[in-house]
């Protein structure tokens, strides 16, 4: 046809497999973890290791920034192995992570003429990300009940599959993270192929929310209502988490006593998280089943929670899942 050009990505080779009625997209498992005690000093040491590896480059590229304004120093973990050869204990690709981890941030924030924070032991996110090369990670099964994953530097560790993995996923990288309550698990990355799915040219079934704190929110059919007692999950244990802090307080910071305390702490929030991502996946889960359209009001729901007498009662119903724009 005359005046029409095809687009560079539809000029297949008239031979060519790729099959423009599937893409290829991201899928996340998250599975629970219980490694050893030997594989979770191996876990810790690789967490120190990251924050020493962010804050020794981070320091290298603001002192470079200064005197080159304009241009990003792009160093490799490898300087820092010769004069700190604990860095050679833990999984090297963990390192690559950081680095490229660091390199984004930076780009972003001193163009704003920011810098990314250092990282202070004991109040940074407790994880790190690995990633699949040559068959470095793999899931074992031995039965039903007990299977394991090997990851690069610990080898086998013992993994909880309450889910089963597709075939046809392709494993792309690994996080572990440890949770305040002292629990491991592991996010696994996939590569799957899934069918394309056609936009709905007209919505039959459209229902609109609108943002309430008491109660969450509020639909225009009033279908799915929701009494408050339901979204108390902080406030349920907020007299357990302030009883165990008041004994936390009066510990020795660094001590035995201290850390296992920090940890009853730890497990009392994540009981609450827990409860509120629970609900919040149903409900989100049953309003998509049900509608082929959802309206929800045009609401900054992180600016709202910084206002003095707000903050607590957007956050106990999380912001992050909240009515965004």
């Amino acid at each position: 046809m005359a005046g029409c050009s095809i687009p560079k990505f539809l000029c297949l080779h008239p031979e060519s497999s790729v099959d423009l009625e599937k893409a290829i997209v991201s899928k996340c498992m998250e599975f629970r973890l219980k490694p050893d005690d030997d594989q979770k000093i191996l876990i810790w040491k690789t967490f120190g290791c990251n924050r020493f590896l962010w804050n020794h480059l981070l320091e290298e590229r603001i002192s470079y920034e200064k005197t080159n304004k304009g241009k990003l120093l792009n160093t490799t973990p490898a300087h820092l192995k010769k004069d700190n050869g604990f860095l050679k204990e833990v999984d090297s690709l963990s390192l690559a992570n950081v680095q490229l981890d660091l390199n984004q941030a930076c780009r972003k924030l001193f163009l704003k003429g920011k810098v990314p924070k250092f990282r202070v032991k004991g109040k940074d996110r407790r994880s790190y990300t690995t990633n699949s090369v040559n068959g470095n990670i793999e899931i074992i099964h031995k039965c039903d009940a007990e299977n394991y994953i090997k990851l690069p530097k610990l080898g086998p560790v013992r993994i909880i599959l309450h889910r089963s993995i597709p075939d046809g996923w392709v494993l792309k990288h690994v996080t572990v993270k440890e949770t305040a309550s002292g629990r491991f698990f592991a996010s696994l990355v996939f590569d799957a192929e899934e069918k394309r799915k056609d936009p709905l040219k007209a919505f039959s079934v459209i229902e609109a929310f609108d943002y309430s704190m008491p109660e969450l929110l509020v639909s225009a059919s009033g279908e799915n209502s929701i009494s408050p007692e339901e979204i108390h999950w902080y406030r349920n244990l907020e007299s357990r988490i302030a009883k165990e802090q008041r004994k936390l307080s009066r510990m020795e910071y660094g001590s035995s006593n201290y850390w296992k305390q920090r940890k009853r702490i730890g497990a009392l929030h994540e009981k609450a998280s827990n409860r509120r991502k629970d609900f919040l996946h149903k409900l989100s889960r049953k309003v998509a089943d049900a509608y082929d359209a959802v309206i929800v009001e045009d609401l900054n729901l992180s600016d709202l929670s910084r206002m003095l007498i707000f903050g607590k009662s957007v956050y106990k119903v999380s912001r992050q899942n909240g009515v965004t724009p």
